[in-house]
């Protein structure tokens, strides 16, 4: 009873079965196309189901909380992870299933391959982290009221460590892209095979660090943002509206 009260009676209810049907749904999708050999249709239905399934968060969360007073609580919310999925999805690819790819190469050589597939993530992360710096900072200024919220309160200081960490990340995201990549295109002296090994550290590290970024976050989640919102809000505005 008390189960289906939460689900039924609460806004964590609806935002949870969205992300559990989607994540199983996505599942399927997947398994179907990789089973009849159609991957392409079922890659892009379980994108769009997967998209969908990134609004859950922010339908139960401080998002939602805050919609009635920031119109773009919820939507940047989204796009902050979809941003943050394209950038740590791609990373866990790049080291799980890049190194099994180079193995099947043939007719070019293993580093022109992969520097080839480093420059096309990084089209995708660096707007990628752009988007996500962008968000970042907007849903920091709608949950911390000011500096000394940042500096003074628990959130406020898992939240700059959450971005300190995230910036550093970006600082091995940009030594990736721009030192190591290039050692691997126009490798001199053996640099090929020890740029591509020190790129492939380099990105496991980041995983690392996504994980903790992950994890800072979900604790943010459970705590009560610096910045208070009024839960009569969005009554007095649809007040406003009616009258």
């Amino acid at each position: 009873q008390n189960v289906y009260s939460v689900i039924a009676e609460t806004t964590f209810g609806p935002s949870w079965i969205l992300q559990f049907v989607g994540t199983i749904a996505v599942g399927l999708l997947l398994l179907k196309g990789s089973i009849n050999g159609e991957s392409g249709w079922a890659f892009w239905a379980a994108l769009g189901v997967s998209l969908t399934v990134l609004l859950g968060p922010g339908l139960s969360g401080h998002p939602r909380a805050a919609a009635a007073e920031y119109s773009f609580a919820v939507p940047f919310d989204w796009l902050h992870l979809v941003a943050a999925s394209v950038w740590v999805g791609g990373l866990v690819m790049i080291v799980f299933g890049l190194p099994k790819l180079l193995l099947k190469v043939e007719g070019r050589s293993q580093s022109d391959v992969l520097a080839e597939l480093i420059q096309r993530f990084n089209t995708l992360a660096i707007p990628a982290t752009v988007v996500l710096a962008l968000t970042g900072v907007y849903n920091s200024w709608i949950h911390v009221e000011g500096f000394a919220a940042l500096t003074g309160t628990f959130y406020g200081k898992v939240l700059l460590t959450k971005i300190a960490v995230t910036i550093l990340m970006i600082v091995l995201g940009g030594l990736n892209a721009f030192v190591l990549r290039p050692r691997i295109v126009a490798p001199s002296d053996g640099q090929s095979a020890s740029g591509g090994r020190t790129f492939f550290n380099s990105v496991r590290l980041e995983i690392v660090l996504a994980a903790v970024v992950l994890l800072l976050a979900a604790v943010l989640a459970f705590l009560p943002p610096a910045r208070g919102h009024d839960p009569t809000a969005r009554v007095a505005v649809t007040s406003e509206q009616t009258s």
